[in-house]
């Protein structure tokens, strides 16, 4: 019972890390292209943001760029995989007589999926932690909090004034 509130932390820090990764995904405004992402230059601008942010040391940037390499490409098979048993899960319903079976054994697999998509942020998170100082992460964490009130205002239509500056 003592570890419920360093499990319930761990598991905000997951949500927080997923929701950040899932922001990161989003595509900002048109006048705002460039500035951040999808592509690998936005990415590398966005990279070198944080790390000169963060003052991270020459082995810290290397050992960022490894484990945000892993996990990068975890995700997208993950993201891939789940497509696919979602798209097959959807044709199966959407037939006239879905299988109740192969439903159930899809529905399954896709929660097992999610579950690891899940494990595998909350891994990220610690080899992240263990690389970066306490400062470091708090400042990565305020990064990351500031970026995704600059998603919010992207997905409503409207721009923060932080975000009118860049």
């Amino acid at each position: 019972m003592k570890n419920k509130p360093h499990i319930f932390g761990l598991m905000l820090l997951a949500g927080i890390f997923t929701a950040s990764m899932a922001a990161a995904q989003e595509m900002p405004p048109p006048e705002h292209m460039g500035q951040h992402e999808p592509g690998a230059k936005d990415r590398t601008a966005m990279t070198e943001k944080i790390e000169k942010e963060l003052g991270l040391s020459p082995e810290q940037k290397t050992q960022m760029e490894a484990i945000r390499t892993e996990f990068e490409g975890k995700q997208k098979a993950a993201r891939t995989e789940l497509k696919t048993k979602k798209d097959a899960l959807k044709n199966l319903l959407d037939s006239e007589k879905p299988d109740r079976a192969k439903v159930d054994t899809l529905a399954a697999e896709i929660n097992t999926l999610e579950g690891a998509t899940m494990r595998t942020h909350i891994d990220h998170l610690f080899k992240v932690r263990a690389i970066l100082t306490p400062e470091q992460f708090k400042k990565l964490e305020e990064f990351h909090k500031k970026h995704r009130e600059e998603h919010k205002e992207w997905k409503k239509g409207g721009h923060s004034e932080e975000t009118k500056k860049n």
